[in-house]
């Protein structure tokens, strides 16, 4: 009996299992800084096509960065005004300079992420301030963009954001 649960168990796991969307590694010393301004309009973002059911976590390479407040994650539907599929938090401030920093994800409920649609990650800051941002200039994933608001100075196409967002989805 004991080695039927385990079994179970390991093809639930190879079934469902984690999944990498969407990664990108800094390259060189590329950055740039967001628009600063209200943290409804200052953002980061990179549009990217979904390979899982859910969402878990979403990271994003941040270089100098010295306000204290929280990072805002958010994966939207389509562009950054589509429906809000999964949101999270992480801290920013002193001492969280040049690293990936790590939001988990939660879903809205009700909300289904359709294998093969664009998405899109958002990044902003809880002060409305703006981000240090690093990217990859030769384009490595050709299925998405860097997004910055309208009007707003620095890369956008067709450049990739170093950011990494882990899934899970049924491997069948």
């Amino acid at each position: 009996m004991l080695r039927y649960i385990i079994l179970m168990i390991a093809v639930i796991g190879i079934l469902f299992g984690a999944t990498r969307v969407y990664e990108i590694e800094p390259y060189k010393n590329c950055n740039s800084w967001s628009p600063q301004g209200p943290p409804t309009t200052a953002y980061i973002g990179q549009t990217f096509i979904a390979t899982c059911d859910s969402f878990v976590w979403a990271e994003i390479f941040i270089g100098s960065q010295n306000i204290p407040g929280q990072y805002h994650f958010e994966i939207r539907e389509g562009d950054a005004q589509g429906p809000l599929i999964a949101s999270g938090d992480t801290n920013a401030g002193p001492g969280i300079s040049y690293q990936y920093v790590r939001a988990y994800l939660t879903h809205r409920l009700n909300a289904k992420v359709i294998k093969g649609k664009t998405y899109l990650l958002k990044i902003t800051h809880s002060g409305g301030d703006s981000i240090n941002y690093y990217y990859d200039p030769h384009n490595p994933y050709k299925y998405g963009q860097i997004m910055l608001p309208q009007g707003g100075a620095g890369p956008v196409h067709p450049w990739d954001l170093a950011a990494r967002i882990e899934g899970m989805g049924l491997n069948v």
